[in-house]
This record gives structure tokens, C-alpha cells and sequence, in this order.
């Protein structure tokens, strides 16, 4: 830009506004601004890169401190329009209110322009940017936008929302060939195939992807790709996993019929949640499914196993409790290499954090329901067989034990909770089926409840991040628990079910097993 042109920014971080001014020192000036109405007031463009739909209304139409309120600052007569532009990925509702309410204020005119090609992209200047907006606002914004982007790659893609919409589309595209793309060079590895020869022809062939030719997903095979630095730097993960939640909403909300969507958001929100690629670029999911299907020891319950048992016995098979090839290799492993099934711990469950039902992705409750419920009963079902009539004599003795992860949220209403208060009562009803139909058998049932125990996302809770979605007493409780130390460690969990899996605690058929919040003493009685 022009060195003599001032330049304002404003951003929630300090320290990024300090690193970025001593990078730019003495190539123009640089001044801090505190909000966008502070922006808007002196700037004749504004533009921000925002991470949510939350933030964006809050910066651009708050009355007090927003983009707008700063747009009714006297300005001349001859004066062009003002024009204010977002460039991140949000929701196209969003950027369409938005839009409307700038555009029907005539204060200034709106452009979104979401930005393709990642941190590579922006050290390189080759972003591509996708506008939307009124015809007679493009060539102002291209000439800005070509700053960070070649001009080749600006595209005029429609009125407001259309950019945003263009964007999210070519987000699910991208995001689905990730997947697919590690699963094909999956497929090579596993078959011991020389797998930089193996993407050498398929970027000469029809499964050519941006992917595959520039950010191969196994490492090794390219230079300078995040895969080949442990999965650093690059689109993290978490945010692929928002972008394809997009593309799924998008197209429900349009009503288009899609195949892989729902698939592939699994793939992503499973392997976000896991802690070893958590923050890790996107294409780190080809280690997830690559490491899968892995046997290993050494976890909490395993120390607490080996604690009431006088000797190791757990092995953790990592697979997707919700698909049967699975879960029938996982008990043909307990099986043929580890000498017998012993004992059934179905702790696998998931929760979102709280949405109200209007907020709520359809598809984030039934994925809820088909792992914390589905789920539960498939391992049952597959694990019954080798329980009832076990190969080998039991190392511990019988009868065998089923051990199910449940939780007090069973009988509970929280505004925002609905699928997991929801998903947790069908999993209690589930775990008395299990018991009743199996009281005359050779096999001990038990549920496990806790109460409120201390994740990330209690820690939410805790700190008032949800407290916009819950109802003020909700809130207020969680507090209130804190300050009573009603807290419950994850290792009390753990505990109940080492226990009951290795006999040390035990209570007639079809009883579940609960533990006091002060004491994690086990507690039986009828349910």
C-alpha cells in the first residue's frame, strides 16, 4: 500500500498488535485503534477477519462501540462511500443480516470477501479472495484486496452472501477430499506401495486434488508441507471441522441431498477431540485414520486395573464404536492375541457444547445419540458372544462383568443439553434392558453415574462461557458446586469401573453402581 497512507489496526490481542508493528516499522504509519467505531470514523475502508458470526454482530452493529455506529461521522459531501468489508468464514446468515443492515442504513457499503489458501498463501501474496457485493463497490475492493491476493484470483462471485456462500462450498470440497485423499494413500501405505511414487501418478491422473499436489497428508513425501513437520502450522483441524459443519448446514438449509458430509464431519470431530491432534493442521487426520486400529497400554485405567488386580490386563483398541467392522475386530483381537474377553468397559461418549434447540445442528444430535446409545448397544450385542461363552477359562472369575459409562444427566434439564441429558436417560434404559435380559446368565451388568466431573467442558461451564445459553439459575448452580467442592475428579470414574470390572466391588444382578460426589466409595443398589 501507499508508504504514506495511514494504517489502523485493532485486534483483542496485544501482543499480535505489538509484533505486528515492529515488523512493519518504518514502512508507513501504523496506529492502534480500540474498536471499529473508532476504525470506521477516520478509515474510508474497514476491514476485519472475524472467527465467528458472535463477533461479527458484536463489531459491526453494536450501538455503542461498532463499525456502523462509526459510520455516521460527518464526512463530505463529494466523499465515496464508505466501504466496510469481513473476510473471514461465516455463517451466510450472518453475513447476509449484516449486509442488509449496513446496506439499509446507507452509511456505507458492504462487501464480504472470504480468503482461500491458508498461511502458505498469505506468505506468498497468492490468496484468493471471493467477493460478494454490489457491482459498482468490486473494482474498489479488488484494488485493495490485490495486496494479499494475485488479481487473477479475485472473483466477483455475486451480491452479498454470495462470496461467503462460494467459500463455504469450496470449504466442504476441500475438507472431504482431505479425507479422501488420506484414506486412498492409506490404502497404499498399508499395502507397503512406494507412496511418493503412488501420489506422483495420482497428480497425473483423475484423483489429482490440492491435496495430493500441494499439502500431501503423509510424511515425507512433500518439502515444506505441515505433514512433514509433525502436522504444524497450516489450517488447524478445529477449524476445518467448523467449516465442513458449514457446508453440511448450507446445504441443509438449500435442502441438498449430500452422501459424504455427514461422514466425513465425524472423521473431523472425532479426531479433533483427540488430544494428540489437537491444534495440528487439518491433514493430520490421515494419522488418525492411519493409527486407528492401533493396541496400546499404559492409560489411567490400565494403572487402576493392574492396581485391584495384581497384573496387566487392558489393552485399548481404538476404533469408532458406531461401525461394526470395528467392533468385530476388536473382539476378534480380545480373542485370538489377547487370550479372551474379561470384562466389557463401554466408556465412549460424547458432548457438544451447549446450543438451544433453534442453535442446534440436527446432525450434532444425532451423532450424539448414535455414539453415547448406538454405540453402547453395538459393543454389547458384539461382545456378548465371547462373554456368555468364553474360549478360554477367565482370568478373573466369573461371572463376566459389563461395565457402562452413564451419568446423572440421566434424570436432568438443561437448557442447551438436550442431547446429552437426552442421549444419557436412553443409555440408562439401555443398561436395565441389558441387566434384566441377561440375569439368569454367567454376567454381572453395571452402570457407572457420575455426577458433575471436571473436563473441558465443565471447566466451560465453570468459567461462565456458556452462561448466554443456560438459564441464570443453571448457571448459578455450577458455581455453586464449585464453591461446595462438588467437583468430581475423572479418576473417581475410573475407579468405579476398574472395580467393578475386576470384581472388587460387587451387588446383586441387575444392579448399577453409583459413587457419593464427596466420597469415591461405590455405592450399589437397585436402579
Amino acid at each position: 500500500m501507499d508508504p504514506t497512507a495511514t494504517l489502523l489496526i485493532c485486534d483483542v490481542n496485544e501482543a499480535a498488535l505489538e509484533k505486528f508493528q515492529n515488523q512493519m516499522a518504518g514502512k508507513g504509519p501504523i496506529e492502534v485503534v480500540k474498536n471499529g467505531k473508532e476504525a470506521a470514523t477516520r478509515a474510508d475502508m474497514v476491514i476485519t477477519m472475524l472467527p465467528g458470526s458472535k463477533q461479527v454482530i458484536e463489531v459491526y452493529l453494536d450501538a455503542e462501540t461498532g463499525i456502523l455506529a462509526g459510520c455516521k461521522a460527518p464526512r463530505p459531501s463529494n466523499a465515496a462511500p464508505k466501504i466496510v468489508m469481513e473476510c473471514g468464514t461465516i455463517e451466510t446468515a450472518t453475513i447476509q443480516h449484516v449486509g442488509t443492515t449496513v446496506t439499509d442504513s446507507k452509511l456505507a457499503h458492504f462487501v464480504d470477501a472470504p480468503v482461500s489458501g491458508g498461511p502458505m498463501g498469505a506468505e506468498a501474496g497468492t490468496l484468493t479472495f471471493m467477493v460478494g457485493c454490489a457491482p459498482e463497490d468490486f473494482e474498489s475492493a479488488k484494488a485493495v484486496l490485490s495486496h494479499m491476493g494475485k488479481k487473477d484470483s479475485i472473483f466477483l462471485c455475486g451480491g452479498i452472501g454470495a462470496g461467503t456462500a462460494f467459500k463455504i462450498i469450496n470449504n466442504y470440497l476441500s475438507a472431504i477430499t482431505s479425507i479422501a485423499a488420506s484414506e486412498a494413500l492409506n490404502i497404499g501405505t498399508k499395502m507397503g506401495l512406494d507412496v511418493k511414487l503412488l501420489t506422483d501418478v495420482i497428480n497425473v491422473s483423475g484423483g489429482q486434488c490440492w491435496v495430493t499436489s500441494h499439502s500431501n497428508p503423509v510424511p515425507g513425501v512433500q518439502d515444506n508441507v505441515p505433514s512433514s513437520r509433525n502436522y504444524e502450522g497450516g489450517f488447524r483441524i478445529e477449524l476445518c471441522k467448523k467449516v465442513l459443519g458449514m457446508g453440511v448446514e448450507l446445504a441443509d438449509q438449500v435442502g441438498a441431498r449430500t452422501v459424504l458430509s455427514r461422514p466425513a464431519l465425524a472423521g473431523f470431530e472425532e479426531c479433533a477431540a483427540d488430544s494428540r491432534y489437537a491444534g495440528k493442521d487439518a491433514r493430520v487426520v490421515y494419522k488418525w485414520i492411519n493409527e486407528i486400529f492401533t493396541l496400546e497400554s499404559g492409560t489411567d485405567l490400565d494403572i487402576l486395573l493392574q492396581k485391584y488386580s495384581g497384573e496387566k490386563r487392558l489393552w485399548v483398541y481404538k476404533g469408532d464404536v458406531t461401525k461394526e467392522e470395528d467392533t468385530d475386530q476388536a473382539i476378534t483381537i480380545a480373542n485370538t492375541e489377547l487370550g479372551g474377553l474379561d470384562a466389557l468397559i463401554v466408556s465412549a461418549g460424547i458432548e457438544i457444547p451447549p446450543k438451544r434447540i433453534l442453535d442446534h445442528p440436527y446432525s450434532e444430535f444425532c451423532r450424539t445419540m448414535n455414539i453415547n446409545v448406538c454405540g453402547a448397544f453395538l459393543s454389547v450385542q458384539k461382545s456378548l458372544p465371547a462373554l456368555l461363552s468364553p474360549s478360554v477359562p477367565r482370568t478373573f472369575p466369573s461371572p463376566g462383568k459389563i461395565v457402562i459409562l452413564s451419568s446423572t444427566a440421566d434424570k436432568a434439564h438443561y437448557a442447551g443439553r438436550s442431547a446429552y441429558c437426552t442421549s444419557k436417560a436412553a443409555l440408562t434404559r439401555l443398561i436395565d434392558n441389558v441387566a434384566w435380559e441377561l440375569r439368569d446368565s454367567e454376567i454381572d451388568v453395571y452402570g457407572v453415574y457420575p455426577g458433575f466431573t471436571r473436563t473441558k467442558l465443565a471447566e466451560g461451564l465453570i468459567e461462565g462461557r456458556y452462561d448466554d445459553v443456560l438459564f441464570p439459575e443453571e448457571a448459578q448452580r455450577y458455581h455453586d458446586w464449585v464453591n461446595k467442592g462438588a467437583v468430581e475428579g475423572p479418576e473417581w470414574c475410573a475407579d468405579a469401573m476398574a472395580r467393578l470390572s475386576v470384581g472388587k466391588a460387587e451387588g446383586q444382578k441387575g444392579t448399577t453402581a453409583s459413587y457419593s460426589v464427596h466420597v469415591p466409595e461405590l455405592k450399589l443398589g437397585f436402579w
